[in-house]
């Protein structure tokens, strides 16, 4: 039996427009997933790069202090205190991008105390060796606190690229999950449209 026209006019009309709503939806939940991945990932990104940065602070420090030590030249203290100056920018951006994480949060409170300590020996070490010279300095060297201290930092900042990277794979997990699903229920509407569509009137039967 054939439908009506108009019925089978309201009913094409009907399915087009539930598939635009569908669609529509998808497209917006897809987009604001789009931009909250961008947003996570730069961010993300930023907190890598400034831990990065501040693992180079640190070798900055160590080796104008060090080369300070050896050869008393007061302008191998430039990248001591060009070092000093880039960890404590660098170390203000990460508690700034990390403040909603607890998890970086508490380990930023491990390595600000450690940090503290790395900066006070290297302040001894150069006074000392103004003071007292290379000898007394070397000694204080040869002691291993430097080495002690300069390994904690590392341990410290490997582990927050470490949480940081494992974070930045979950959200692109999540989002590849995401887009496939996305995709899959774009294709299942598209065949729910072409499947219920009105056919063409049958021919008449004699």
């Amino acid at each position: 039996m054939k439908l009506p026209g108009l019925r089978a006019l309201r009913l094409g009309f009907g399915l087009a427009l539930l598939v635009l709503l569908t669609a529509g939806v998808l497209s917006h939940n897809y987009t604001r997933q789009m931009a909250a991945a961008a947003e996570w990932r730069s961010r993300s990104l930023q907190i890598l790069w400034n831990v990065e940065g501040l693992r180079e602070a640190f070798v900055d420090v160590q080796t104008g202090a060090r080369g300070f030590v050896l050869t008393g030249d007061e302008s191998m203290l430039d990248s001591y205190h060009a070092g000093l100056a880039e960890a404590e920018t660098h170390l203000r951006d990460v508690e700034e991008l990390a403040s909603d994480d607890a998890a970086q949060q508490q380990r930023l409170k491990e390595l600000e105390p450690v940090a503290k300590a790395w900066r006070a020996f290297a302040g001894r070490l150069i006074e000392v060796r103004r003071a007292e010279g290379a000898s007394a300095a070397t000694r204080l060297v040869i002691g291993g606190e430097g080495v002690r201290l300069m390994a904690q930092l590392r341990n410290l900042l490997t582990a927050m690229e470490d949480y940081e990277r494992s974070l930045l794979r979950e959200h692109e997990a999540r989002l590849t999950s995401s887009t496939r699903a996305t995709t899959l229920a774009s294709v299942v509407v598209g065949w729910r449209r072409w499947s219920s569509s009105p056919v063409a009137p049958s021919s008449p039967t004699s």
